[in-house]
């Protein structure tokens, strides 16, 4: 049985107080064995050279020039993959009703919904960002448990440098095409639209 893949970015402010952003996104991409995976990463890393980047050089949504992320989307297409998103309106989240972690930022509690709605048996999940080990612990802990509480196993559980992975980085433009197609601004469908029949499902909550 082939093993699944799943890439996760966000997009907006995860904190619960002050100010910052009325929604949360999540965005996941999401593959089906390694050779998809081997592929993928293949083919983004070598569209970056050719725009003669740096190794480490990555795909941001707020901060790549738009002309680039629009033929890195079309150029990702091109492979088997899907793409998943979760929109969280801030303002209906009961505080009262979350864990202490889930308090300090909603980054994990939207990362479990995502999850916990995709409903795919043990899969590796890589969710950008490299923390220290006592985070990463506990947070491995958290989405194992809640997971498994919706009868949902999962595989290794790792938080990687967007910069040296691809796959987080064609998340991180889901997440911002997505926020971005909430927004008023003139391109804000432009984004999202070029994902086609990638993009399975945008969830709002």
């Amino acid at each position: 049985m082939n093993k699944n893949f799943i890439y996760i970015d966000d997009s907006g402010d995860p904190g619960l107080t002050g100010g910052g952003s009325s929604n949360f996104i999540i965005a996941s991409v999401v593959l089906v064995g390694k050779d998809n995976r081997d592929n993928l990463i293949h083919a983004i890393e070598e569209y970056k050279k050719g725009l003669g980047w740096k190794e480490r050089e990555e795909l941001k949504f707020h901060k790549t020039h738009k002309d680039a992320i629009r033929l890195a989307i079309k150029t990702a297409n091109k492979y088997d993959y899907s793409a998943y998103a979760i929109v969280v309106d801030k303002s209906k989240i009961n505080i009262r009703s979350l864990s202490s972690i889930e308090k300090d930022s909603i980054f994990l509690y939207t990362i479990k919904e995502l999850l916990i709605k995709l409903k795919l048996p043990d899969s590796d999940i890589i969710i950008d960002g490299i923390r220290g080990p006592k985070y990463t612990k506990k947070a491995r802990t958290y989405l194992r448990r809640e997971l498994k509480s919706a009868g949902i196993k999962t595989g290794r559980i790792s938080f990687e440098d967007s910069r040296s992975n691809p796959l987080v980085q064609l998340a991180d433009l889901v997440a911002g095409s997505v926020a971005r197609s909430l927004t008023n601004k003139d391109d804000a469908k432009n984004y999202i639209g070029l994902f086609g029949q990638k993009l399975k499902e945008v969830i709002e909550e």
